[in-house]
């Protein structure tokens, strides 16, 4: 029943890793919880021990340390990792791949952070806002609708994807008026015409 967990804190410096294990007592049928935390592995000075207890008890307490460390900004060691690279990193690339994983992950964690990226526009936006449309968070929605309008083919797809991927019926359905925009009038009257047809077909059945 002895685990361990690695945490990170996206800020906090002096105590960026926290790790909490999980360990058998002194006496039979006694487990501890323990937490050491500092600026990186060979430095961690702030050292507690919860217990002893039964093994529910222990269970519980790790519950209530792991909600208590959450509460004070704590993350798994791999998505702190993610939002570390995303607000810093100073390589597109590196922060591409961090969003694709956020994306994937469907991490709603990682929101905030695809969202300030996003706000100052670099090469590798048209990752965080199709990332962002993976996660689906509403919160999301503005910019996606936003992206999905710009001139720039690249973020104009990006943005129409996310949109996809969150089933936005309102903002997909802007993503198709702005597209019949720009065809040829013919064309826009060859598609409607159809539509309408689909429509009158749907009313029959």
């Amino acid at each position: 029943m002895e685990r361990v967990l690695r945490l990170r804190h996206p800020t906090n410096a002096a105590f960026r890793l926290a790790i909490m294990s999980l360990q058998k007592g002194d006496k039979e049928g006694a487990f501890v919880v323990a937490i050491a935390r500092g600026e990186k592995r060979t430095k961690l000075t702030d050292s507690r021990l919860y217990g002893p207890f039964s093994l529910d008890e222990a269970e519980k307490a790790w519950a209530s340390v792991v909600k208590g460390l959450g509460d004070d900004g704590y993350l798994p060691s791999g998505v702190a990792e993610l939002l570390e690279t995303i607000a810093t990193s100073k390589k597109p690339r590196l922060r591409a791949r961090a969003a694709d994983k956020l994306g994937w992950r469907k991490e709603v964690r990682g929101v905030e952070a695809l969202l300030t990226r996003a706000a100052t526009p670099k090469d590798d936006v048209a990752s965080l806002v199709v990332a962002l449309g993976r996660i689906g968070d509403a919160r999301a929605l503005p910019l996606l609708r936003e992206e999905a309008a710009r001139k720039l083919l690249s973020r104009r797809r990006a943005g129409a994807e996310a949109l996809r991927l969150m089933n936005d019926v309102e903002g997909l359905a802007g993503v198709r008026a702005r597209a019949l925009e720009r065809l040829p009038e013919n064309v826009q009257q060859a598609l409607l015409a159809v539509d309408e047809g689909s429509e009158e077909g749907a009313d029959a059945i």
